[in-house]
């Protein structure tokens, strides 16, 4: 389980950090310096939080990394209480005096107009790159309370920020997005998800136009939810606008704070485990080799994906770091959180995980974790966040792309391949997923047979049988069904099953499709073909946001 139904409340240090943040989110998208020391310290509101909920996971003892980063922070927290104290006054203030405020109607939501007063400030922290940015970004900040969740607004064509109340709570939230997006999530009913959580959408449509950058900090359970998919005006947000998040605004302001200038070409682990094969990690392989058209391209596959590989990747001066591995994400301890490593025959040697991650440097601009759940996080005391998001940001990376559930291998690889199209013709990494993602959703199985018959003529031998697959399959779903039953028969055919009396470790690639599937996939083919449906390859594949909405960018989108 991720531990949302074990969630503590946050405790009184924990939520002035939390409304600290929110201070700190105004200063950076709007340019105003708060009246409030530890704002314009550029006090890094989460990190007191780190120490107490490292230590409860085992991960903060006196030596370790965390501990000596976090304690530091935790020293510093009591000189900055009274600040914080400010803060959290201000903005119970412009939540409960009316007659300071203004309140007008808002969908289902209420505005209430700025919580802190405030001066223009060229020094202020991000202020000055936001506003740089030739497209307007906008900042929605999430604050889940037990009766309504607050949603603080920012933009930097204000004065200073809006907070719209939506009558959402902690309970019923949680409720519904345990509901929705549970572990090991195989299917999402878009149409639920939308009625549920209709409100939540509501300032989207008011404070943002088409075209602007969403920048989203959730909260609580919040951190689960795909606000790119979530529908506005008739269309998924990310329809009608690029869409990035981070775990908190003072995190982001560090992500945009480290520069990368001067870093070219990439790295690639693909394929870990010869005994769990992924043909389109292949294919991803090849995207970025085709794309990342400055410097040289470094890859590992299968055996060289070691935990010594892994660390010397990770901290190479390179633009991007591509991982397309099995990820494994442990809801009770989300240090456990990882990739999985060629197998070494050691106890510790199958996965490198987020603890791991923690003695890394980062040296890459965008790291790309192409797993399975390898966004999920486990959430603690004071919304602190333990898992491979936080961790790969900590250890130095300055964009993140992850995904929020079990992704299917076919419509990921896909995804990648127009995601470096566009990466690698100088969009920035929001645009590039935003036109991959919606490509993905548009395409049709035409389109997804062309490009798995490209991806075949490049891969290895032993990989070909499950690009064969993805062809049989995506064949019997338009209709064509005598195509699919010849492939799901050619398939049984040319690798027919080794026997007992084969050699101990044959490689045998229908093994891996689980051949009774075959044998029963073909049989249905057959008797369908006598049916006479008339195929049609405009189908989409992939229209649900199952297929193409796991991704999400977390830190810049520069």
């Amino acid at each position: 389980m991720r531990g949302i139904d074990r969630m503590q409340p946050l405790d009184p240090l924990n939520t002035v950090s939390d409304l600290m943040d929110v201070a700190a989110a105004s200063a950076v998208c709007n340019g105003v310096e708060l009246h409030c020391p530890a704002v314009r310290a550029g006090f890094p509101c989460q990190l007191p939080r780190l120490r107490s909920n490292w230590t409860a996971s085992g991960q903060g003892r006196k030596g370790s990394p965390a501990g000596q980063i976090c304690a530091p922070a935790w020293r510093r927290s009591h000189v900055l209480g009274k600040s914080m104290g400010e803060v959290r006054r201000g903005i119970e203030a412009a939540t409960t005096k009316p007659s300071t405020i203004g309140q007008t109607a808002v969908g289902d939501g209420r505005e209430r107009r700025p919580m802190t007063a405030g001066r223009a400030s060229p020094q202020a922290r991000l202020g000055a790159d936001v506003r740089a940015d030739l497209r307007r970004a906008v900042l929605f900040e999430f604050f889940v309370a037990e009766a309504e969740t607050y949603v603080f607004v920012a933009r930097a064509d204000w004065d200073s920020p809006r907070v719209v109340r939506v009558p959402l709570g902690r309970a019923r939230l949680r409720e519904v997005v345990e509901r929705h997006f549970p572990p090991g999530l195989s299917a999402l009913d878009e149409e639920a998800v939308n009625e549920e959580l209709r409100r939540l959408v509501v300032p989207f449509e008011t404070f943002s136009e088409p075209g602007d950058l969403i920048w989203t900090v959730p909260h609580d359970v919040l951190h689960h939810v795909p606000f790119h998919a979530l529908r506005v005006n008739g269309g998924p947000l990310l329809a009608r606008n690029p869409v990035c998040s981070s775990p908190s605004a003072s995190v982001l302001r560090h992500c945009r704070a480290r520069s990368h200038a001067d870093r070219s070409g990439a790295a690639v682990l693909v394929d870990s485990r010869n005994d769990l094969p992924l043909a389109h990690a292949d294919a991803q392989e090849f995207a970025v080799r085709d794309h990342i058209v400055s410097g040289s391209v470094t890859v590992l596959k299968q055996e060289q994906v070691t935990r010594q590989a892994v660390r010397r990747v990770l901290e190479l001066p390179v633009d991007v770091v591509h991982i397309a591995c099995h990820g494994v994400f442990s809801g009770h301890r989300g240090q456990d959180a990882g990739i999985l490593l060629a197998p070494d025959g050691s106890a510790d040697g199958e996965r490198f995980t987020a603890a791991d991650l923690l003695t890394v440097g980062i040296r890459a601009r965008l790291v790309v974790l192409s797993a399975c759940d390898s966004g999920l996080s486990r959430r603690v005391a004071g919304d602190e966040l333990l898992g491979l998001t936080r961790a790969v940001i900590h250890a130095g990376a300055r964009s993140l792309l992850v995904t929020l559930w079990q992704v299917e291998a076919l419509p990921a690889g896909f995804l990648m391949r127009r995601f470096y199209h566009c990466f690698g013709s100088s969009s920035g990494p929001a645009d590039a997923l935003r036109e991959a993602a919606l490509a993905t959703r548009d395409a049709t199985v035409a389109d997804v047979l062309e490009y798995c018959a490209e991806v075949h003529a490049r891969v290895s031998p032993s990989r070909r049988p499950l690009l064969e697959r993805d062809i049989a399959d995506l064949r019997y779903l338009a209709g064509d069904h005598r195509a699919a039953a010849d492939a799901y028969e050619d398939l049984l055919r040319d690798h027919p099953d080794p026997g007992p009396d084969a050699a101990a470790g044959t490689p045998n690639p229908v093994s891996a499709l689980r051949r009774d599937d075959l044998v029963a996939a073909a049989s249905r083919s057959r008797r369908a073909a006598r049916v006479g449906v008339r195929p049609d390859y405009t189908l989409q594949p992939f229209s649900s946001p199952f297929h193409w909405a796991a991704f999400t960018l977390v830190g810049d989108w520069t």
